[in-house]
């Protein structure tokens, strides 16, 4: 019976883990279930393609969830829309105006991205053509789409490029004998450079250290707006889709780039279709047909001087400088980071912060060990009590005595039990006390982190380290922690016992110990840095799934799922591979010590027998200590099983703990400034790679002035806005506000003074309210309505459950202009006295953007505003305009006297104009 005791443990564990892999298994087969509404019929044998005849001419469709045995037709053929009455010519440039970009967005999704629709493709219906005909003939590329991390030759060229790359890497004598390889990573090159050209995008690759082999991180962070963009749209070219979609794409660029991407754009796509849905003048002047749409339909189409002449309202969307913005009441009145991934805490580190957590609870510890000490000595009464009625049968007790010691074993069994169940509910919550204050503790020091650090060290890092480590870590202080100090306790008392029957009994069953002890000195060496190991690729695995599942559009609209299959594919190998480590390591420790479980009681039997024969021993203490052996394996084994879970806890605690040891933001040396003007003086800053992008700026803004800095693409405009708002401190000089240098105010006052908003906005998980409460957490809800008033978040009106409608995943999902809206209502609640805005209107249309800026001049009246703008009609009605290039500052004056000079903004504002 005693010999059951472990298999019966190691079952009801073994149950335990079955109930909860059910649950993850139900989760797992119901999303592996879940099938898209409609997949496209298949490919047919007969590939000639219908006839619009055979379908019943355009805007005629079958049930389109119903798959249809249709080809997309070989052929030139026309696109035609039925909802909006567009038709597109093949082969054709077709510019497309948007009174609404939620509109455009429609459009281009019924145009491309495969959604129940009427849209016919030379008479065929799009949604009775296979998925994947449609997704390599038709790309519809998004002004943000996402950009994975890698090498720019990687973005560009996905999965294909960089095999290539790495096929032709190898020494002169690999190369020489594979020509073929070299001519095609020859080739592929060729084909990037080119698409990077029709970008205007050469400059990028040119400007990075290693070019197109430049590593790049997640969304390309390491790159400015325009940068961005222009990658995006090179890697569309290199899709050479049969019809290019293209959704405002160049929004974050300057006027002369937009003009040399229109001009590119042209003649690379000539005898192709394209159709851009944008509102530049630039674009729409190049394109074969222009439509205007509005409230859904074609109202009007043509050339774009002739739509100018008679169509109003397309006037009025694509006008530039003919109807500039009114700033008047604005202007009246009214260095490098040096840790980009984050680090691991050290052996000592984890020791203290161990005795630090569980030392904030003794009493509760405390309570723990006296329980599961008390329950351990219960459980030694057992055996003794097993040995003493061997030894009374044998001395001819009678049955009664055997009875009153058999009762006695219940009764400290049962005692045991109780003693077990109580120390097993106070460990668990002085455990999910202990955790529940790691967590806290994480996320404080997670928010204190720098930002810079925050975007640099990769959504996946912080993802496991908050979710998978901080959860091990929880399980290795609820059930490792407890387990292994009360197991060894047990062990302690189990050989005292044996030591008590006789001392020669107590050094045999030591003596079976050495090799248990070698195996685990053995397996520690070597487990710690296997499970940091495998916690580093659980991070990426996790990284790369985040990335992914935030890129499905994209990854959808470039066929990129064979390229993030590959991906994830690697990164998962790399997880099996680590595992794969740690399981041989656990294969030879486990083997080793289940294979000398059995030697100290063997040990103890033969020693015993022989002194049982000499007198020596009885064999009541004889049973009694062999039974107190077979006992030992079960605390034994839980220590030994728990070492492996151990080691994971502590690699994790160490992974924890290491986001506490990247220096916080400094808490300031000086108080609120005495004034608002904002200096910079000799500013230098360069990223990681240590490349310098500002190179001795200097800039002076006086306290309610409105600034616009202006330039090309990479000119170093957002990071400017960055060192002004104190994210990023310069390499030299200094920027200060009212004399104080930004980096010695308290960032608690800097953010309260100095706000910044760029284009990349967040949407938290919760209500309208919530979002909103962030920037002023005091706001009432009066308040809140009339900041969304202000920026003309006009959307508003029509939520259903008004500032608690809940927004985010599974709730209500706002588009990027209502996002972009959102954001600049908070900072109307945050009312600061200077601020950034960093192209904080791009994703919204003209005459959005028109209102939203005009609303916020009335409500930021007195308010210091810098804002980098690609829009010159910004710059126009600013108090200065700054023009930079090249990392400097190289005009400074008012619209009107750098138009008078006749330099590179002068050149700017002509071609926008224009």
């Amino acid at each position: 019976m005693a010999t059951l005791i472990v298999p019966v443990w190691f079952l009801l564990e073994g149950s335990y883990g079955v109930i909860r892999g059910r649950v993850a298994a139900r989760r797992i087969i119901a999303l592996l279930n879940l099938t898209p509404d409609h997949v496209g019929g298949p490919i047919p044998h007969n590939v000639g393609g219908p006839t619009p005849q055979d379908v019943g001419g355009p805007g005629v469709v079958p049930d389109a969830r119903r798959p249809q045995a249709r080809s997309a037709p070989e052929r030139p053929a026309d696109l035609y829309d039925p909802a909006s009455g567009l038709t597109v010519r093949h082969g054709r440039l077709i510019g497309v105006a948007a009174d609404d970009p939620a509109e455009a967005i429609a459009l281009a999704d019924r145009l491309g991205r495969y959604v129940v629709s009427d849209v016919t493709w030379g008479g065929v219906p799009l949604t009775g053509i296979a998925l994947d005909e449609v997704r390599t003939r038709i790309l519809v590329a998004d002004h943000d789409s996402y950009l994975f991390a890698g090498t720019l030759r990687d973005i560009l060229r996905g999965r294909e490029a960089s095999a290539v790359a790495r096929a032709g890497n190898g020494d002169d004598r690999a190369q020489a004998g594979n020509g073929d390889t070299v001519a095609r990573k020859v080739g592929a090159d060729h084909r990037v450079t080119a698409a990077l050209r029709t970008a205007s995008a050469e400059d990028v690759a040119d400007a990075l250290p290693d070019g197109l082999g430049t590593p790049i991180d997640t969304r390309a962070r390491t790159l400015s707006g325009g940068q961005r963009q222009r990658v995006r749209l090179a890697r569309a070219l290199l899709a050479e889709p049969e019809v290019l979609i293209l959704i405002d794409p160049t929004s974050a660029v300057d006027a002369h780039t937009e003009a040399r991407i229109a001009e590119r754009l042209r003649a690379a796509r000539a005898g192709r279709t394209t159709i851009v849905l944008a509102t530049s003048p630039l674009l729409l002047g190049h394109a074969d047909t222009v439509a205007h749409l509005s409230e859904g339909r074609i109202v009007a189409t043509g050339m774009h001087a002739e739509l100018l002449e008679r169509d109003r309202g397309y006037r009025q969307l694509v006008a530039r400088g003919s109807e500039a913005l009114d700033f008047e009441d604005f202007s009246r009145g009214r260095g490098s980071v040096a840790v980009s991934r984050l680090p691991v805490a050290d052996r000592t580190a984890v020791r203290r912060a161990m005795r630090d957590l569980v030392g904030r609870d003794r009493r509760a510890v405390l309570v723990v060990l006296v329980l599961h000490g008390a329950a351990a000595i219960a459980g030694l009464a057992a055996p003794w009590l097993l040995g003493r009625i061997v030894d009374q049968v044998s001395a001819g007790a009678g049955v009664a005595t055997v009875d009153r010691l058999a009762l006695a074993i219940g009764g400290c069994v049962l005692v045991q039990a109780l003693l077990s169940r109580y120390a097993q509910y106070a460990g668990h919550r002085f455990g999910e006390r202990a955790v529940a204050r790691l967590r806290e503790e994480f996320i404080r020091k997670t928010l204190g982190l720098p930002v810079s650090v925050v975007e640099r060290a990769g959504s996946g890092d912080l993802a496991t380290r908050s979710s998978v480590d901080v959860s091990t870590v929880g399980t290795t202080v609820r059930d490792v922690v407890p387990t292994m100090v009360i197991a060894s306790a047990q062990l302690t008392l189990l050989f005292g016992a044996i030591f008590l029957l006789h001392p020669l009994l107590g050094l045999v069953a030591l003596a079976g110990l050495p090799p248990i002890w070698a195996a685990s000195r053995w397996y520690l060496r070597r487990a710690s840095s296997a499970y940091l190991a495998e916690g580093a690729a659980t991070a990426e695995l996790t990284e790369t799934l985040t990335t992914t599942a935030e890129g499905a559009r994209t990854v959808e609209a470039l066929r990129l799922t064979d390229d993030r299959i590959g991906h994830g594919t690697e990164r998962i190998a790399r997880v099996w591979a680590t595992r794969r480590a740690t399981l041989a390591l656990r294969t030879v420790f486990y083997t080793v010590v289940e294979a000398s479980y059995p030697l100290p009681i063997a040990a103890v039997l033969l020693v015993g027998g022989f002194l049982l024969s000499k007198g020596m021993v009885s064999l009541g203490e004889v049973v009694a200590a062999a039974l107190y052996l077979q006992q030992a394996i079960e605390p034994l084994d839980r220590i030994l099983q728990w070492t492996e879970q151990a080691q994971r806890g502590f690699a994790s605690f160490a992974r924890v703990l290491g986001v506490g040891q990247v220096p916080p933001e400094q808490p300031g040396k000086a108080s609120a400034p005495p004034g608002e003007r904002l200096v910079v003086r000799g500013a230098r800053f360069s990223y990681a790679d240590g490349h310098d992008v500002l190179h001795g700026i200097d800039l002076e803004v006086r306290p309610g002035e409105r600034l616009a800095v202006v330039g090309p693409s990479g000119a170093g405009k957002s990071t400017l806005a960055r060192l002004l708002a104190g994210i990023d401190a310069p390499r030299h000089g200094v920027v200060s506000i009212g004399g104080c240098p930004i980096t010695d105010l308290d960032p608690a006052e800097r953010r309260r003074r100095i706000a910044l908003v760029t284009q990349e906005h967040h949407v938290f998980i919760g209500s309208v309210r919530d979002n909103l409460a962030f920037a002023a957490p005091d706001a009432s809800d009066d308040q809140m309505r009339s900041a969304l008033v202000a920026v003309g978040a006009d959307w508003y009106a029509e939520l259903p459950d008004g500032l608690d409608t809940e927004l985010g995943d599974g709730a209500r999902h706002l588009g990027a202009a209502e996002a972009q809206q959102l954001a600049l209502a908070r900072l109307v609640l945050a009312d600061p006295h200077t601020l950034i805005l960093d192209e904080a209107t791009a994703a919204l249309d003209p005459t959005t953007a028109r209102r939203t800026e005009r609303a916020l001049a009335a409500v930021l009246t007195g308010r210091t505003v810098i804002a980098i703008a690609h829009r010159l009609n910004t710059a126009h009605d600013a108090d200065r305009v700054a023009v930079m290039e090249d990392g400097r500052i190289t005009e400074l004056g008012s619209h009107d006297e750098l138009v008078r000079a006749d330099g590179a903004y002068a050149s700017l504002w002509r071609s926008w104009h224009n």
